[in-house]
């Protein structure tokens, strides 16, 4: 019996809504097995299932109950032959809301959206009273921005003029979008190939992200450092706003700014962490020897576990989990009741220099009867 999948995604109709992606095969008799998922605090959700030889259970297992911070998989069952695969873990981000200061001359779509999303602490103010503040997790700036950039991350609404961003050349007039970056942690679950635009702004996107453009502008923009979102386009000449995956996006782009995220995914053996110099900690705080290499951080993990890599303020969660199928088929073919046909299959498991080494033996056995019999000379 074994954990073959598990894994933490989010819900897209759900703000800050995860659910646990779980797999169970058995490779073995007819068992039952207990399934339980626990997290710190004592959160627990327990399950017992019966599973017939060679089933697979598979069911998402709803998390809106738990607070966040690691998450554990077990499972028992009686005389399992490998516990490596009875284990597997998971990072759920913690919730909490963002605190998000608005300014704009007046946006009420943009305003009423983010007063309805409950994870999200909304304030308010004109262009003209602007004041960057310390205890702000994220900006949106709508049809404006400061002189200088922000210290915390800003999603930008238009393409204003600022010398911390990249300067209209011109307008384009009806844009249409005809590439978008489905990988981009701001696009999950969100579809603009039929957003309307009546006009954007033509800028150089050197050394940025081009999240979506047309074929004459970028029209989403992301820059790493410092972190910030750009829409070369205001959403009074776009129908955006108007779109299902308008409030998506904006979940999105607050979830990249300051919101935890899901952990990688990773085997056992060598791990590699998008991070450069950054230090490896188990969940429970103990230090992981690491090594550098090409801008990233590598570790070696023995055995299931849950790792976090921090460097600076950035941090990343991994998740190393054995979950591969043909490990956890220990017992392969050789151990079936059928003996005979079991036997049959163990040699033609052999590798092929076996049997080349077989035939060499039996031709030299041969040639030396022929010798002493006279037959060759």
């Amino acid at each position: 019996m074994g954990i073959t999948a598990f894994e933490i995604r989010s819900i897209p109709s759900t703000p800050l809504g995860y659910e646990a992606y779980l797999e169970v095969q058995n490779y073995g008799n007819p068992a039952e097995v207990a399934i339980t998922l626990s997290a710190p605090g004592g959160q627990r959700l327990s399950r017992s299932v019966r599973l017939a030889k060679g089933e697979i259970f598979k069911d998402a297992f709803d998390l809106s109950r738990f607070t966040g911070g690691g998450i554990r998989a077990t499972i028992q069952s009686k005389d399992d032959a490998l516990p490596l695969d009875d284990v597997a873990f998971a990072y759920l981000p913690i919730k909490r809301k963002t605190r998000t200061l608005l300014v704009t001359r007046g946006n009420n779509n943009l305003e009423t959206l983010l007063k309805l999303d409950n994870y999200v602490e909304l304030l308010k103010i004109d262009p003209s009273n602007y004041r960057e503040s310390s205890n702000i997790d994220a900006y949106i700036f709508d049809r404006f921005a400061p002189s200088t950039p922000p210290s915390r991350p800003a999603l930008i609404f238009g393409a204003p003029n600022a010398g911390w961003l990249r300067t209209s050349n011109g307008i384009v007039q009806k844009p249409e979008i005809t590439t978008w970056s489905e990988d981009h942690p701001i696009m999950q679950f969100v579809s603009v190939h039929d957003v309307s635009i009546e006009r954007a702004a033509q800028i150089d996107a050197t050394n940025l992200t081009v999240v979506a453009a047309s074929k004459q502008t970028p029209l989403i923009l992301a820059s790493e450092k410092p972190r910030w979102v750009m829409l070369t386009f205001d959403l009074d000449s776009s129908d955006f706003a108007f779109h299902v995956g308008f409030p998506v996006f904006i979940e999105n782009v607050l979830a990249w700014f300051s919101r935890e995220q899901l952990a990688l995914r990773r085997s056992p053996g060598v791990v590699e962490v998008p991070l450069a110099n950054a230090q490896v900690r188990t969940i429970d705080g103990k230090t992981v020897p690491a090594s550098q290499q090409l801008g990233k951080t590598i570790f070696e993990a023995a055995e299931p576990g849950l790792y976090v890599a921090t460097q600076g303020e950035n941090r990343v969660h991994v998740a190393v989990n054995l979950a591969n199928r043909s490990f956890s088929d220990v017992n392969q073919s050789v151990f079936k009741d059928d003996r005979a046909a079991a036997g049959q299959r163990y040699w033609l498991r052999r590798e092929l220099w076996f049997y080349m080494l077989l035939g060499a033996v039996v031709l030299i056995g041969v040639e030396w009867f022929t010798y002493h019999r006279r037959i060759t000379l």
